[in-house]
């Protein structure tokens, strides 16, 4: 009897170390799949905030460029005032900078929203009709260079050089607009990637003129633009050229 209660005993005892073993085995399995899972989660997160850093740097370049390129025709305007008072224009120096400077028309944040198009699907919309607009500037800074140099040197001189100037000032408001349209990708990123993280959102931006373009995100949460059809619209919102149907559907 006694050994028989002993056979037990130890077998009980056996079963307690396996038990316990197994315990042990088991959570450390839990642990490593909840630091593999936490890992993951963070490689991802620092994926996708590297991605919203270099996205962000280039829209950050682009606003630069268009401020330049607004302030350019400002500048190309009091040229004009100066040579009325009698001053000295190098029209040709001036066609040199503002061909240089509209040569430089940036795009990597174009190429970078592309290129991380699986982190932000939502945005493929408005890069493209972002672009479309970006283009649209490009080609009308070009060809104000070139008209300007044109009438500088022709036979009518300051004259014609005020009208293409006149001309380029006409532009101005969707320099203006995609500068505002820029800022508010900027905030839509910032928002996709941190707000989780912080509890925190930025606001999107409101312009007090109801008129003015903005990104918006339709009914399937895609980012669009928003051309309100609006009266009362500026003369440089009248100048820029119709928005196209990619723009105005949602």
């Amino acid at each position: 009897m006694k050994a028989v209660v002993a056979t037990i005993l130890e077998a009980l005892a056996k079963w307690q170390v396996i038990v316990a073993v197994t315990i042990a085995v088991a959570g450390w399995l839990v642990n490593h799949a909840l630091t593999i899972r936490a890992q993951n989660k963070n490689f991802v997160r620092q994926v996708i905030d590297r991605a919203r850093l270099e996205i962000t740097a280039a829209i950050r370049e682009c606003t630069e460029w268009l401020t330049d390129v607004h302030v350019a025709i400002l500048t190309s305007h009091l040229s004009t005032i100066s040579a009325e008072a009698g001053g000295q224009v190098n029209w040709r120096q001036r066609f040199s900078e503002l061909s240089e400077l509209f040569s430089k028309n940036p795009l990597k944040w174009c190429q970078y929203l592309e290129e991380y198009e699986i982190l932000f699907p939502k945005t493929a919309q408005c890069r493209r009709s972002l672009l479309e607009r970006q283009a649209q500037i490009g080609q009308c800074a070009q060809q104000f260079a070139t008209d300007l140099l044109y009438a500088a040197m022709g036979s009518s001189g300051l004259e014609e050089v005020k009208k293409v100037i006149q001309k380029a000032q006409g532009h101005v408001g969707i320099v203006i607009e995609q500068t505002g349209l820029m800022i508010d990708l900027q905030i839509y990123l910032q928002n996709v990637c941190l707000s989780r993280l912080t509890g925190n959102s930025i606001p999107p931006r409101q312009p007090e003129d109801p008129s003015v373009p903005r990104l918006v995100e339709d009914r399937t949460g895609n980012l669009r633009i928003l051309v309100p059809e609006s009266q009362g619209r500026s003369a440089a919102g009248h100048a820029r050229k119709r928005p196209s149907n990619s723009e105005q559907s949602g």
